[in-house]
């Protein structure tokens, strides 16, 4: 809501709102508008004011978010992992004028993925939790060759990461297991700090026993 108080042209929708198809609509956000950064760094700025217990606060797209297709977010950067990384790295670093050892979550995935062709060096004090929707839930995910090259491209640039990961037991317990292994092998090689896992169908006990084993084990 707090994005809807831009409405400059007078039309009834917030300039904040993507460009999609030549109209804006809700859903999203136009991360290359001049007023985008100010608004939610403020809103951090009064968030972390009123709730000093926390120390980060989440700031990340939702499923199937629509992404502004406008000529100034074109040229913002080359995809929409950059734009996000760009206007997420102009928060955090208003926001830290004010409270230094504050942080914000930020979610590379879905359109987001994909990272910058460019090298953007993210802010210290960002929270990147990598998302592995869409992505195959069965295979170990370095066997992934899209998925691999993105996460290793993505720690290039991010100062840490964990992943929240998609997982399917449809193959059974053991596979399973294999599979869970072979991923936090990479996940570790590539220096991810933490794993959040999100099991498609019932879990077969294995939320609990296999996190307590697998969890960031050295390889």
């Amino acid at each position: 809501k707090v994005f809807d108080s831009i409405d400059e042209d007078g039309d009834g929708v917030s300039d904040l709102y993507p460009l999609v198809d030549g109209k804006r609509i809700a859903g999203g956000l136009c991360m290359s508008h001049p007023k985008v950064v100010d608004i939610a760094a403020q809103w951090f700025i009064n968030f972390f004011k009123g709730h000093p217990e926390y120390d980060h606060w989440s700031f990340s797209q939702g499923d199937s978010m629509q992404f502004c297709e406008c000529d100034r977010c074109k040229a913002m950067g080359s995809n929409h992992g950059a734009h996000m990384l760009i206007m997420s790295n102009g928060v955090i670093e208003k926001v830290n004028r004010v409270h230094p050892t504050k942080r914000i979550t930020i979610m590379p995935y879905q359109a987001t993925l994909e990272p910058p062709q460019e090298v953007i060096p993210a802010n210290p004090n960002l929270n990147p939790i990598i998302v592995s929707m869409g992505v195959d839930q069965v295979q170990p995910k370095p066997q992934s060759p899209a998925f691999r090259r993105q996460v290793e491209r993505w720690m290039t640039m991010l100062p840490r990461a964990w992943i929240r990961d998609y997982v399917s037991w449809m193959s059974g317990p053991w596979p399973l297991f294999r599979a869970l292994q072979e991923t936090r092998d990479f996940y570790v090689r590539v220096g991810y700090t933490g794993v959040m896992d999100e099991y498609l169908g019932r879990n077969l006990g294995t939320e609990i026993d296999l996190q307590a084993v697998l969890d960031l084990r050295p390889p």
